[in-house]
């Protein structure tokens, strides 16, 4: 008889059946990702939070000389660096030095309320980094 306790062995091969669910949304559109939630918000409304929240921490970032906006320098760009991009996407940036980037895509339709970040033809060459680098590097921020 089961407890109804999923063991942790299982739990990575449910997490990663519950993720091919999600991504496979085209089984009728019955799933619409951003509607999921964890009980308290979805995944709508955690982006959106994301996307305030780097704005705001740009937006003081350009504008306060503590952060030595020289340093750590907010850009946007339509264009990755290798002249693509995502429909409907921009980039916006802390920082163009590899190893200190910070970037995230932000709905085009912000463009316009970002004054404050320089405009770059195209976005520096990527360097790779990860949700975890993000992380650290926002620890890191030169002040």
């Amino acid at each position: 008889m089961g407890t109804g306790k999923t063991h942790k062995t299982e739990l990575p091969s449910f997490i990663e059946t519950v993720n091919t669910l999600i991504r496979n949304t085209s089984l009728g559109n019955y799933i619409k990702t951003g509607e999921v939630s964890d009980g308290y918000h979805t995944f709508d409304e955690l982006y959106d939070h994301r996307i305030g929240l780097y704005i705001a921490l740009c937006k003081t970032i350009s504008k306060n000389d503590l952060f030595n906006a020289k340093r750590n320098r907010v850009w946007k760009s339509h264009k990755h660096s290798d002249g693509s991009s995502h429909a409907g996407w921009f980039v916006l940036g802390i920082n163009e030095e590899k190893g200190k980037q910070i970037t995230y895509h932000i709905p085009i339709k912000l463009w316009g309320s970002l004054p404050f970040a320089h405009e770059l033809d195209k976005a520096p060459k990527f360097d790779g980094h990860t949700a975890k680098d993000v992380l650290k590097r926002l620890e890191e921020l030169e002040h």
